[in-house]
């Protein structure tokens, strides 16, 4: 079911295709695992100022490094990336890393308005509102530079909260409010709980911190009891094979996040096997462009389509060899 050699042949097959050059570095880097000197992946992370993707982050950025607002869209704006948040997300698929000037310059952004969450969003009037706005640009932030000194705050904060509501072995709703409470000094319901897309991605940039009861039982709790991330929305419990082909995209995209946590592997055995046994025969995989939003290529004419999704789920398929005991233990 996670046999590295058809893995590596697959990720070959596309790559003797010339794909986009989006395709080729995420390939080469995160499936075949060329080191970060290897000459070809140097080229390749060249190449990639070549993909429209690429390109419109860099038309779009503001001089300061945003895209207009950080969370919210402004609807005044004519651009097609339509949030900083979004221009982040976007480039961290595109393979761009903390040190391609993109990032840098949105980090530099970020980093200025953590502590004050001084960004041009409309403030809520909710006592809330300032917890969510340091949650959020935390997350974004840790996509970029995980290890940054600059989230430590936020990170323990959310790490300590899903401790507490974990304590017993299982979610617990009362210990989650309370902890939430007392740890913010915000009274009332809390509004930004353990299981959106932001406390997700923020915590899962150190999950190997975490101790291992939280973990795990955070983990399975949102794959078995809640069933979804949210904000993302994609089901994680319902029978893939009804899984709706719109929602394919955002559980992907769930399986990535997910992917970050050492409990993960044992989770995703079943849905691991579904996506072999949904290769084409090519050895690929290729499916509607329905509800596609994470998209790689400049173009998706054919093959374009099927590399992208190949991309995606082979780096998957490649990290959850890379988490099997045998392999961590080499």
């Amino acid at each position: 079911m996670d046999n590295l050699h058809d893995i590596i042949e697959s990720a070959e097959a596309i790559l003797a295709e010339k794909p986009d050059p989006v395709v080729r570095f995420l390939l080469l880097k995160n499936v075949l695992r060329r080191p970060l000197n290897d000459t070809e992946l140097v080229e390749a992370r060249e190449d990639l100022s070549k993909n429209r993707w690429v390109q419109l982050l860099e038309r779009e950025q503001w001089e300061d490094g945003i895209w207009g607002r950080l969370h919210t869209k402004d609807t005044r704006l004519k651009q097609k990336i339509p949030t900083t948040e979004y221009g982040v997300v976007k480039a961290v698929s595109l393979g761009l890393d903390a040190n391609h000037p993109v990032l840098a310059k949105a980090f530099r952004y970020l980093a200025s308005i953590i502590e004050t969450g001084g960004c041009r969003d409309r403030q809520e009037k909710n006592p809330n509102w300032p917890i969510g706005m340091r949650l959020i640009i935390a997350s974004t932030m840790s996509m970029i530079q995980p290890e940054s000194p600059l989230i430590d705050d936020v990170w323990s904060l959310w790490a300590e909260i899903a401790r507490r509501t974990f304590e017993s072995g299982r979610y617990d709703c009362e210990a989650e409010k309370t902890a939430y409470r007392e740890l913010t000094g915000v009274k009332g319901e809390p509004r930004y709980l353990t299981y959106s897309v932001y406390n997700v991605s923020l915590l899962g940039s150190r999950a190997k911190r975490l101790d291992k009861g939280t973990e795990e039982a955070y983990v399975e709790w949102i794959w078995k009891r809640k069933g979804f991330i949210s904000y993302v929305e994609a089901p994680l419990d319902m029978p893939l094979d009804r899984l709706p082909i719109k929602r394919l995209d955002q559980w992907v995209y769930s399986m990535e996040l997910l992917s970050a946590f050492p409990s993960w592997r044992k989770l995703a055995a079943e849905a691991i096997g579904w996506l072999w046994q949904k290769r084409n025969d090519q050895e690929l995989w290729d499916f509607p462009t329905s509800g596609m939003v994470h998209r790689l290529s400049g173009s998706w004419r054919k093959p374009h389509r099927q590399h992208d999704w190949s991309t995606r789920i082979l780096i998957l398929l490649r990290r959850f060899h890379d988490m099997s005991p045998q392999t961590a233990t080499k």
